[in-house]
């Protein structure tokens, strides 16, 4: 069997297995010598070649599940209002001052009129509905019922039921 290998072992045979060996081993080393790793490694010219033109935006995807709650803010500053008070009713007549600052009492004397006890007389103030009372509108009026104190009276015939009332605000 060596005999048949020396017999075809020829010098053109020798020089294309060296070349073949070679050339498989000079490939690996420079695969591994000159691996690109980054984008400074390749010319801006080539780069710029290499950059397709943007597509067309794709169809918006479903909305996503909503957060957990955010942190709860910082306090305000304090507000510069004399006074304040929510009066929301428990029972027909049986009004109360809620979130109370500077307001002394409350008081129903007839169905739909209030009487606000004041610690700045004479000042003007300001009424919104509150707890619900979206078709109640309520209104500062005259000094009728409530000689010393601020009259609030509903102006629109609508009565308060019971978690229904007004915000009252001294400016």
């Amino acid at each position: 069997m060596l005999s048949s290998i020396r017999r075809r072992m020829t010098y053109a045979n020798v020089v294309a297995s060296l070349a073949l060996l070679f050339a498989m081993s000079g490939g690996a080393i420079a695969a591994t010598h000159y691996l690109i790793t980054s984008q400074r490694q390749i010319s801006p010219k080539v780069l710029k070649t290499l950059k397709g033109s943007t597509g067309r935006r794709g169809a918006t995807g479903a909305a996503g599940a909503p957060g957990a709650p955010g942190a709860p803010g910082a306090s305000g500053a304090p507000g510069t209002a004399l006074g304040y008070a929510s009066v929301i009713m428990n029972s027909v007549g049986n009004p109360t001052l809620i979130a109370n600052s500077g307001f002394t009492s409350v008081t129903e004397p007839q169905a739909g009129e209030f009487c606000v006890g004041p610690l700045f007389p004479g000042h003007p103030v300001i009424t919104s509905p509150a707890g619900g009372s979206n078709d109640a509108s309520v209104s500062e009026v005259s000094d009728q019922q409530c000689p010393t104190d601020y009259e609030v009276a509903v102006t629109n015939g609508v009565a308060f039921a019971a978690g229904q009332g007004f915000n009252i605000v001294a400016p």
